[in-house]
């Protein structure tokens, strides 16, 4: 079993010597590569009807930089969440960092600084979620009663985090047995075209959150 990383010249190995293999993420629309991926767009859209259903309509997002394909369509999926329900995000609410913890603590810090500040804080993921969290607790405003926090996946670095984060998460094992179903099918029937498989985003509800009734 291979799973395959992103390394020019790698699919054309493995089309070519037929090797059974499992992508780890959408290798695009022009690719032969079998693959597995989450829905992060999808997972976006959860974050926006969590942070509707919680009643926070002033939600800024920390999301990597520009040229990051996930964090892009994370982002993209939550302001088309909120756009349904017509909610616009202030362009002041949208921070682009350079992937460190050290610039999305700096981020966060001039968005709660702004005139009218966020009433809940999206990050990307648990990486800028620790920067994050710790302007929100210099800010010296309660989580969540002044000011709400959610970030993407529960790993590296969410247990870290207190209180304990609500999560917007990708379901690793779902995606593990996925990848061995796929992988089984190929090695039985090695004549299978390209495969693929998207799985589900799951809401890992803590304490950062509430639903205001």
């Amino acid at each position: 079993m291979t799973l395959t990383a992103n390394i020019p010249g790698m699919a054309k190995i493995l089309q070519e010597t037929h090797f059974p293999h499992i992508y780890i993420g959408n290798p695009g629309s022009n690719s032969l590569l079998s693959w597995i991926d989450t829905n992060n767009g999808l997972a976006g859209q959860f974050a926006a009807q969590h942070m509707l259903r919680c009643h926070y309509e002033k939600v800024a997002f920390i999301a990597e930089s520009r040229e990051n394909r996930i964090s892009m369509q994370r982002l993209n999926g939550f302001l088309g969440g909120m756009y349904d329900y017509g909610y616009r995000i202030l362009d002041a609410y949208i921070r682009h960092t350079n992937s460190t913890r050290e610039d999305a603590y700096l981020q966060t810090s001039q968005v709660l600084s702004l005139p009218e500040p966020p009433r809940a804080i999206i990050c990307e993921n648990s990486s800028l979620a620790l920067g994050a969290m710790k302007a929100i607790q210099e800010s010296g405003l309660k989580v969540p009663e002044e000011i709400a926090f959610l970030t993407f996946d529960s790993y590296p670095y969410a247990t870290l985090i207190d209180p304990t984060p609500t999560i917007i998460d990708i379901d690793v094992y779902d995606l593990g047995i996925q990848a061995a179903v796929m992988l089984l099918r190929k090695l039985q029937n090695p004549s299978l075209l390209v495969q693929s498989y998207t799985t589900l985003p799951v809401l890992k509800q803590g304490e950062t959150t509430q639903v205001n009734i």
